[in-house]
């Protein structure tokens, strides 16, 4: 399987700006309309996030089977992949956030400290878990919060049980789950942080959602094994065109609560007929240009979506005589700076990154050396 998609990492940049304006338009007071929801936009990359655990299951089945290792360290080994890609993007991001925040609300001494270090749940990722009412300058990493945890849920089991996973336990799940969330709230999938009694609304819907997308890599590759023909090919990805459509009409023009289950089943077939290929999506990344772009394009979407939470709340303290377009127009421009600079700082801390980690193996051995 590519992972380098085209079409899905357009797609990855086209939700981003979706988070971008929904949150630009209900929060900066600008007067300015967008989005009316984006929540489909963190469901589909749930989606993409469990179609590719399902992905990388394969090769971590292979590795159990061969011996030598068990499940609980190939899940370590996973976890520590996934936040390895994540890094040191959404911790540049976080000190961001705080120093927005800190420099908008003034806080000194004592206060300071205090929210410094209460801000540890949302540095570590692990806010969702129920600790979502304490610090959190960069509010939006509460989905990577749910995914992580969520994968640590999962991963085990889609290893050490990958057909029965795939072919029963996800589908089932993703149907009680998003059943669960339908009843025990009525505002669809809007919010992250309400608790149920057991855990909160952003693990359930990252649980759903991954099992989803597991769902979607299993009928892909049932897909993917056919030889369709050209009437075939445009049917499959005229039904991907109007999912799109109709999501991006909805998200725009409708408040919705339990629609946004259609919606997620829309968009779980859009993101499966974009994988497998079975439409004429895949001979986009083909093309050098395309694939060149689109890849860019879906790096800066995590980081535009990093960028923009803060911002949204703040901006017009940082720029008081700002209002209505204007002030949103500077909005979208600081999120896109913010989100450029962010990826070029994170570049270079990667490229230079490896010969940092031996200086410092080096040092921590010289000093092992000394003290025996």
């Amino acid at each position: 399987m590519n992972r380098k998609n085209a079409v899905v990492d357009l797609l990855k940049f086209y939700f981003a700006c979706m988070i971008v304006l929904f949150h630009g338009s209900q929060n900066l007071g600008a007067g300015i309309k967008t989005f009316t929801s984006a929540r489909i936009a963190v469901e589909f990359f749930f989606l993409v996030s469990g179609y590719l655990m399902a992905a990388s299951a394969l090769r971590y089945s292979d590795r159990l089977a061969e011996g030598g290792t068990n499940v609980w360290r190939l899940t370590g080994d996973y976890l520590r992949h996934k936040l390895a890609r994540l890094t040191p993007n959404v911790f540049i991001a976080w000190f961001v956030a705080a120093a927005v925040v800190i420099g908008s609300e003034q806080y000194h001494g004592y206060e300071l400290l205090k929210k410094l270090t209460s801000g540890f749940f949302e540095f570590t990722l692990i806010k969702t878990a129920g600790y979502s009412d304490i610090f959190a300058p960069n509010g939006v990493t509460w989905y990577l919060s749910a995914m992580l945890l969520s994968m640590a849920l999962l991963f085990p089991f889609l290893v050490a049980k990958r057909e029965c996973f795939l072919r029963w336990f996800a589908p089932l799940a993703a149907i009680f789950l998003y059943g669960y969330l339908n009843v025990a709230w009525s505002n669809g999938l809007a919010g992250s942080a309400e608790w149920s009694g057991i855990t909160t609304k952003g693990i359930y819907r990252a649980l759903a959602a991954l099992c989803l997308g597991c769902t979607c890599f299993a009928l892909g590759e049932r897909l993917r094994t056919l030889e369709p023909r050209p009437a075939c090919r445009v049917l499959a990805s005229l039904i991907g065109v109007l999912c799109f459509v109709w999501v991006s009409y909805v998200a725009w023009a409708k408040k919705n609560s339990n629609y946004d289950y259609v919606l997620v089943v829309m968009t779980a077939l859009m993101i499966t007929v974009s994988f497998s290929g079975i439409g004429f999506s895949g001979r986009l990344s083909g093309l050098a240009p395309v694939s060149r772009v689109s890849s860019f394009l879906g790096e800066l979407s995590m980081n535009l979506f990093l960028s923009n939470g803060y911002w949204c709340h703040y901006l017009p303290h940082y720029l008081p005589g700002f209002e209505g377009k204007r002030l949103f127009a500077a909005y979208l421009a600081v999120c896109l700076i913010n989100a450029l600079a962010l990826m070029l700082v994170s570049r270079l801390l990667k490229k230079a990154w490896p010969a940092v980690s031996v200086r410092l193996r080096r040092f921590v051995g010289a000093g092992d050396e000394r003290s025996t």
